[in-house]
């Protein structure tokens, strides 16, 4: 089961994330897995990272791993819900590696069948970031490029499909269309 918890920035996507993985694990009697994809830039950045990890349940198991989702997803042998968060900052660590486009997609698309085949509950939080103004370089777009796309690639496998506007849960599949 996938899925898909987006929103722009503090709209409370991840507590929304979060309280869904405690649901999950509770109905399911098995552990969360959280996989953190930030990687610290700056004191700013630790310390938010720190109060992320303070307000989580302290029995969470907290994983840090910025760019190979796809082997430390495979190593689980048991079920278990796992959490990333988030995807956006996947897409931005793979992308200043030098990662094209192509490649992205590509390890998005195999990463969201691997999910499709496994007993794991996975949610992933992801950022809208198409909502605001068109950036001003060419790096801030491509990455509003990938990001919308790769966002439009995880609703296609995503079971359930939530948006979260200032703190409110909307179920998309309830308005979805049949689209592209």
């Amino acid at each position: 089961m996938i899925y898909s918890i987006s929103g722009g920035a503090r709209s409370g996507k991840s507590k929304f994330a979060e309280a869904l993985a405690l649901q999950l694990s509770e109905k399911y009697q098995t552990e969360v897995i959280y996989i953190a994809t930030c990687e610290f830039v700056d004191e700013e950045m630790a310390d938010r990272v720190k109060r992320h990890v303070e307000q989580r349940p302290s029995d969470w198991k907290t994983i840090e791993e910025p760019i190979k989702l796809e082997n430390m997803i495979a190593s689980f042998k048991s079920e278990n819900i796992i959490l990333i968060d988030c995807l956006t900052l996947w897409i931005s660590n793979l992308l200043v590696r030098n990662h094209t486009e192509e490649e992205i997609i590509e390890r998005l698309h195999a990463l969201c069948q691997y999910m499709k085949t496994t007993s794991h509950q996975c949610i992933f939080v992801t950022n809208e970031v198409g909502l605001g103004i068109i950036p001003s370089n060419e790096l801030s777009r491509k990455f509003r490029d990938i990001a919308g796309l790769s966002n439009q690639i995880l609703n296609y496998y995503a079971d359930e499909k939530i948006f979260v506007l200032s703190g409110i849960p909307i179920d998309l599949k309830k308005i979805s269309w049949e689209g592209v």
